[in-house]
């Protein structure tokens, strides 16, 4: 998938289960890049996530370009054996993993940015009461 966007910090709601695999993410050519794991020892159970990709990028325009690795995720991670009705349709689907890739999550601020505006707003550390 591919996105432009304008921020600072990239991230996406995802659900995360027995199928997550291995997401990768280049920002601009890949000035940054990312690679993240996403089964983990909870993901016998499907849940939402928000998975942060890249953040302190400068504000401006980006581009990014999020791939799933073909690499299969060890299932030895999970807390125990995934079962239900959804993993065994999964199962019968015959795929070894997947993402599902619901919202981009994209902030257009940074906490440096967010905490100079603050700071103004709240007329600064020299401010008189009135």
């Amino acid at each position: 998938a591919t996105l432009r966007f304008s921020g600072t910090r990239l991230a996406f709601l995802t659900m995360i289960g027995p199928d997550a695999g291995v997401v990768s993410c280049e920002v601009d050519g890949g000035r940054w890049r990312c690679r993240r794991q996403l089964l983990d020892r909870w993901s016998y159970f499907w849940r939402l996530a928000v998975v942060l990709l890249v953040e302190e990028m400068p504000p401006g325009e980006h581009t990014a370009v999020l791939r799933l690795e073909p690499e299969v995720p060890d299932p030895s991670v999970l807390r125990r054996p995934p079962s239900g009705p959804h993993w065994e349709a999964f199962r019968r689907e015959g795929k070894a993993h997947k993402l599902w890739l619901m919202h981009w999550l994209v902030e257009e601020s940074s906490e440096l940015e967010r905490a100079v505006v603050r700071g103004r707003a709240g007329g600064g550390a020299g401010s008189a009461a009135r």
